[in-house]
């Protein structure tokens, strides 16, 4: 079984509605065995900058996923 997750921010900073451009992505993939079974996670993160007030966006990861 495969999943993806992914964290990506929105197109507009949550705080200045300021418009974001992509600065990285960073791809990881987990694999896990659960009852004989195989399970794969791919893992997406996002890091968005705004432009106008020069910072970084990007989205909270869940505390189980680190």
């Amino acid at each position: 079984m495969r999943e993806y997750c992914d964290f990506d921010p929105s197109t507009c900073c949550p705080d200045f509605n300021g418009d974001l451009c992509v600065v990285c992505e960073d791809v990881s993939k987990l694999r896990d065995m659960i009852a004989g079974q195989s399970n794969s996670v791919q893992i997406t993160w996002v890091e968005k900058f705004c432009r106008p007030y020069e910072r970084i966006v990007e989205e909270r990861t869940p505390n189980h996923l680190i």
